[in-house]
C-alpha cells in the first residue's frame, strides 16, 4: 500500500492471521514510512510506534517493525492501523511477512543485501577519498574535486543505507535514519554541483553559464538550510519538502547535461564521458521516479525499490572517478609542460640559473611596485685566460662552479641569474627597508669560495662584486 495523506489521518488494514504455522516465535515483519502505526490481534494492541512522537510533532521516519505474536493468535484477526506525520508527506507500509522471529532479522538483511553492498561500499570509498583529498588540501594542492567526489560518494552511501531502511543494522531510530536520508540527498546535491566548479570557472566569455551556476548553487544551499532548520525545530519536517528537492535535482540535472554540452563544443574530451555518464544516470532515476508515481497515484505495482536508480549512481559515481583522475593527469601534464618551457624561457642552460631575461624581468617588477631591493654584480676573473690556455670544457666548468658558490651563499628566496659571460647578478628583496647591512652574505659568499678554491686543483674561483641598495 502506497498513498499519500496528511498529518493525522488514518489508513486502516484488516485480515486474519493464518490458522496454522510452524514457527516457535512466530514474529510480523513490516516497513513504515512517515507514519505511526499500531498493530492489534483480536482487538488487543499488539504493538504501537510513533503515537508519542506525533503528539510531541516529532518526525517519524521510516524503518523496520519486528512485532512478536503468540501462538494462540493463530486465525485471529489482524488490524493496522497507519496515522500520517506529515503534511503531503508520503506515507506507506511495506509487505507484512510472517516468519520466524530468530530468522526475520537475516531474512531482512538477505532481501536487501544489493543495497547493503552499494551502501557499505560508497562508505568506504567516500572516506577514503574525503581522507586524501584532505591530505592533498593541506599540501596545498589544488584536488578540491577529489574532495567533494568522496562527499559524493559519503552522501550515496548514506542515503542507500537510510532509504532501505537498514540503519536498524547499525542501532539507528527510525527518525535519525530518515534524516540522514534527506540530508544525504541534499548533501549529495550540492557536493555534485561543487565538483563542477572548476569545469564552470574554466568556461571563457560564457558568463551566463557562472551567473546561472552561482544561483543555482546559492538557492540549493540557503532553501537547504532552512529546511533543515525548519525540520530541526519540527516545525515542518524534511519530508515535506520532498517535491522540492526532486524539483532542484531536475533543475541540476539540466544544467550539469547543458554545461557538458558547453565543454563538448569547446573540444572539451572529459565532457562526454560526463554526458554519457549523468544520461545513464538521469535514465535510470528517471525509470525509478516514475514507477514510483505510478505505484503511489496510479496504483500500478511497478516500484523496483531504487535499484535501477542505486545502479546508475554507481555508474555515474565510476565515470566521476574516472573523469576526475583523467583531469588530474591532464592538468599535472600540462603544469609540466609549462614548468619545461618556462625553464627554457627563463633559465640559463649551462648553470641552470635564472637568466639574462628573466632578471630584467623582476627589476623591473620590483621597481614598478617601487619595492626596495639590493643587487650584487659579480663579474668572473680569469675566464678567458682558462678558455684560451686550457679550454671551453674548464672554462664552462668555472662558470657553473660559480654559479653554485652563489647559489650555496643565497637563501632561496634570493634571484641568482647569469647576464651573460661572466657575468652574475643576485637580486635580494629586502622586507626591511632600513636594513642595508649585507655583511653576512659577504662573509658567507667568501667562506663557500674558499671551501671551493680548497678542492679546485685545476683552477681558482675569483670573482670582483659590488652591490648597491
Amino acid at each position: 500500500l502506497d498513498r499519500m495523506i496528511n498529518r493525522g489521518e488514518k489508513v486502516v488494514l484488516k485480515g486474519y492471521l493464518p490458522g496454522e504455522w510452524n514457527y516457535h516465535s512466530p514474529t510480523i515483519i513490516t516497513g513504515t514510512r512517515n507514519c505511526a502505526i499500531s498493530v492489534y490481534i483480536n482487538g488487543n494492541l499488539k504493538y504501537s510506534y510513533g503515537e508519542d512522537i506525533l503528539e510531541r510533532r516529532g518526525l517519524l521516519g521510516s524503518g523496520i517493525h519486528f512485532i512478536p505474536l503468540d501462538n494462540n493468535d493463530k486465525g485471529g484477526t489482524i488490524r493496522i492501523e497507519l496515522t500520517s506525520g506529515d503534511f503531503s508527506g508520503f506515507s506507506s507500509i511495506g509487505d507484512v511477512a510472517l516468519t520466524e522471529y530468530r530468522d526475520s532479522f537475516s531474512e531482512f538483511i538477505d532481501d536487501n543485501l544489493l543495497f547493503l553492498v552499494i551502501g557499505s561500499f560508497f562508505i568506504l570509498l567516500g572516506l577514503f577519498l574525503v581522507f586524501i583529498g584532505g591530505i592533498f588540501i593541506l599540501m596545498k594542492l589544488d584536488v578540491h574535486g577529489l574532495l567533494y567526489l568522496g562527499i559524493l560518494a559519503l552522501c550515496v552511501g548514506g542515503w542507500t543505507t537510510s532509504y532501505h531502511r537498514l540503519a536498524v543494522i547499525y542501532g539507528g531510530s527510525m527518525s535519525e535514519s530518515t534524516r540522514m536520508e534527506y540530508l544525504c540527498l541534499m548533501a549529495g546535491c550540492v557536493a555534485l554541483l561543487m565538483f563542477f566548479r572548476d569545469s564552470v570557472m574554466s568556461m571563457k566569455n560564457n558568463s551566463a553559464l557562472k551567473i546561472s551556476y552561482r544561483i543555482l548553487m546559492w538557492t540549493e544551499i540557503l532553501s537547504y538550510s532552512v529546511i533543515l532548520i525548519l525540520d530541526l525545530t519540527s516545525v515542518i519536517h524534511m519530508t515535506s519538502f520532498l517535491l522540492f528537492i526532486q524539483l532542484c535535482m531536475c533543475v541540476e540535472a539540466v544544467y550539469i547535461l547543458s554545461l557538458m554540452i558547453v565543454l563538448i563544443r569547446h573540444g572539451r574530451k572529459d565532457g562526454k564521458i560526463i554526458l554519457i555518464a549523468f544520461s545513464i544516470f538521469v535514465s535510470c532515476a528517471g525509470i525509478d521516479v516514475l514507477s514510483y508515481a505510478a505505484s503511489i497515484y496510479w496504483g500500478i505495482n511497478a516500484y523496483s525499490d531504487g535499484r535501477i536508480a542505486s545502479l546508475g549512481t554507481v555508474i555515474l559515481v565510476a565515470f566521476l572517478i574516472c573523469h576526475f583522475t583523467l583531469s588530474i593527469f591532464t592538468k599535472y601534464k600540462d603544469d609540466h609542460e609549462k614548468e619545461v618551457l618556462y625553464k627554457l624561457a627563463y633559465s640559463d642552460e649551462l648553470t641552470k640559473v635564472y637568466n639574462r631575461r628573466y632578471c630584467e624581468r623582476i627589476m623591473d617588477e620590483l621597481t614598478e611596485k617601487q619595492q626596495h631591493y639590493t643587487i650584487f654584480s659579480f663579474d668572473l676573473n680569469n675566464l678567458k685566460k682558462i678558455n684560451d690556455n686550457m679550454g671551453h670544457q674548464y672554462g664552462d666548468a668555472l662558470i657553473s662552479g660559480f654559479a653554485n658558490i652563489l647559489k650555496e651563499t643565497f637563501t632561496e628566496d634570493a634571484v641568482v641569474g647569469r647576464m651573460g659571460g661572466d657575468e652574475f647578478i643576485v637580486l635580494l628583496d629586502d622586507k626591511d627597508i632600513h636594513s642595508h647591512d649585507h655583511s653576512k652574505e659577504i662573509k658567507k659568499y667568501y667562506e663557500i669560495l674558499e671551501r671551493y678554491n680548497r678542492q679546485e686543483e685545476s683552477s681558482q674561483f675569483s670573482a670582483s662584486y659590488g652591490y648597491a641598495d
